[in-house]
């Protein structure tokens, strides 16, 4: 008999054929043809089941679940000693098709409502005895549940749901499911820039398409930053602009911080994760503004105070503390606010740059706090002034400078001419730093043999393709300390079998494969055509991909997540400005 087309099974049905495609289209129908089936009071939660999650990205709802807890859980309802539940995971390569081929036993069918409201009440299970709570409850519930069902509750527990694709596929698939064609996909992706929330504007989509025009910023809930391009020319917004706004570019943390009218204090990073707990040592500072709520956009960096440096990246990150503050004599953290989004219950998206940064200016005119600080902005109409205030800014240990249209709108999400970084890479012969995913990695040989690990394959994302394709293997640049704790982070991400997102050559296979969750910093002498890497080939006559020439390892980009790494469109216009193409 057939599963009611609204039961947790029945989704699980297209949870197995979308794991089986990897064509963005082919998703994207499956996606449309869901949406049509699934009741339209339970649209926003499939939106956030499909990511894997019982809320959106912004909303701290982790089931905090790991191997172990799942180990045990499925020892106790399969009736198998914990040695065989391992060795069935060796062998599958996943504790959801463990209990998959091993359930036996009467089933209880559940509508799909019932178990996104189960694996909610999980999220929330927190404080003493949390851990014997959530396995009872995982327990019980995996007893009553089908084969499909568990495998795929199981790994939307452990956050290994792996269906390999980005929240603009499921705009597209909205589009798709109202008009029949990508047609909405601009006032969609509009609505969810301003709230980041695809639950609710699928929700409002379905409701009224026009009630997306509606959407407004609500403090509290984080919008996408505005996006930099890059320059290589000094002389670039001077010809783009006339006269250009001139800001430090600081190689820190990007911040957006609110400050709700009760008075709290939420920060989030650049991909939208509440950092809040993160950095309790602002939470004063930004309570001292006399302001009634605000959103500002700001970069976070440490500072070293005997030499009065800014630190690298990686230094920076490592001075975060959860709960309680780093003790540290020589360095402090400070956040620099460079943009206003929101003020007084005013939005100010709208609102010309210059207007913006007026605006700023009058509200830090003391500038009497202790920890952050109004970003400088200079005006120049000189090329000649723009290049000694890059040359002060390379001095001061900074990564140079961002130009900005006077005139230019905070548009969230979006990246064009109206903000160019210019970056101390951008005189030499690679124009900038490359952010990439790490895909799998190399044993090693020699001295690295006894680490487990001696380099890493990485990649960028090809978003017309909805792929990571190969851009070089990477083994330069680490630590001894550094590649023994990225192969305890990879090692919690391994894959049987590489993702089917994955574009490669079969010649530089790596040992392990791992999901694509860690994001490196790479800078290189040079970006070049390979015929061994992937990245871009398929638009190549010559069938070569874009590769690195002798890449090497700068930092961790713990602020963004493998969609946000440099895309393969980025990539080719860093070549082409370095070959002057």
């Amino acid at each position: 008999m057939k599963i009611n087309k609204y039961s947790f099974d029945s989704l699980c049905e297209h949870l197995i054929l979308l794991e089986k495609i990897s064509s963005r289209n082919q998703i994207t129908e499956v996606i449309s043809n869901l949406l049509k089936e699934i009741p339209q009071e339970y649209v926003e939660e499939f939106m956030y089941l499909i990511n894997g999650r019982v809320a959106p990205f912004y909303v701290k709802s982790d089931f905090n679940i790991g191997d172990k807890m799942i180990t045990d859980v499925l020892s106790e309802v399969l009736l198998l000693d914990n040695a065989q539940v391992v060795s069935y995971l060796n062998e599958y390569g996943d504790l959801g098709t463990v209990f998959y081929n091993n359930k036996k036993g009467d089933i209880q069918n559940y509508e799909f409502i019932d178990i996104f409201n189960f694996l909610k009440e999980i999220s929330l299970i927190e404080g003493k005895d949390s851990n014997k709570i959530k396995r009872d409850r995982l327990i019980e519930m995996l007893k009553t549940l089908s084969p499909n069902s568990g495998k795929y509750l199981i790994r939307i527990v452990l956050g290994k749901l792996r269906l390999g694709f980005s929240n603009k596929t499921l705009l597209d698939a909205i589009s798709y499911s109202i008009k029949g064609d990508k047609s909405l996909r601009k006032p969609l992706e509009s609505a969810y820039s301003r709230c980041s929330d695809i639950g609710i504007v699928a929700k409002y989509a379905f409701l009224d398409i026009n009630s997306l025009n509606d959407f407004s910023i609500k403090i509290g809930i984080p919008i996408f930053p505005k996006l930099v391009e890059r320059s290589s020319s000094i002389n670039d917004g001077i010809k783009r602009f006339k006269e250009v706004y001139a800001q430090p570019k600081f190689d820190g943390l990007r911040c957006q911080i609110h400050i709700l009218d009760s008075g709290e204090i939420k920060l989030f990073s650049r991909n939208l994760n509440d950092i809040t707990d993160l950095f309790p040592q602002f939470i004063e500072s930004f309570q001292k503004l006399n302001v009634k709520n605000a959103i500002f956009d700001s970069e976070i960096i440490g500072i070293n105070l005997i030499t009065n440096k800014f630190l690298l990246f990686q230094d920076t990150v490592k001075m975060k503390r959860k709960n309680n503050l780093i003790v540290d004599d020589n360095n402090e953290m400070k956040a620099f606010i460079f943009d206003v989004i929101y003020l007084n219950s005013k939005s100010f998206l709208n609102e010309p740059f210059k207007n913006r940064i007026m605006v700023l200016s009058g509200l830090f005119s003391d500038n009497n706090y202790k920890n952050i600080e109004l970003t400088e902005t200079k005006i120049f109409s000189k090329e000649e002034d723009v290049y000694d205030y890059f040359e002060e800014n390379i001095n001061k240990g900074l990564e140079g400078v961002v130009l900005k249209n006077p005139n230019s709108l905070y548009t969230p999400g979006t990246r064009n001419f109206d903000w160019l970084k210019l970056k101390r890479d951008s005189l030499k012969d690679v124009v900038d730093t490359i952010d990439a995913v790490i895909m799998g990695y190399y044993k090693g040989s020699g001295s690295r043999a006894k680490l487990g690990i001696g380099g890493v394959l990485v990649g960028i994302y090809n978003s017309n393709k909805n792929k990571f394709e190969t851009i070089c293997k990477l083994g330069s640049g680490f630590s001894e300390e550094e590649l023994v704790d990225l192969k305890a982070s990879l090692d919690l991400n391994i894959i049987n079998n590489p993702d089917k997102f994955y574009v490669f050559n079969k010649d530089i296979t790596p040992d392990v494969w791992v999901d694509p969750k860690i994001v490196v910093v790479i800078r290189s002498d040079e970006i070049t055509k390979s015929p061994i890497h992937t990245s871009g080939m398929d638009q190549d006559k010559d069938k070569k991909g874009f590769a690195l020439r002798f890449p090497r390892f700068i930092s961790f980009r713990v602020d963004k997540g493998a969609y946000d790494s440099t895309s393969v469109s980025e990539v080719e216009s860093m070549y082409k400005i370095e070959k002057n193409i």
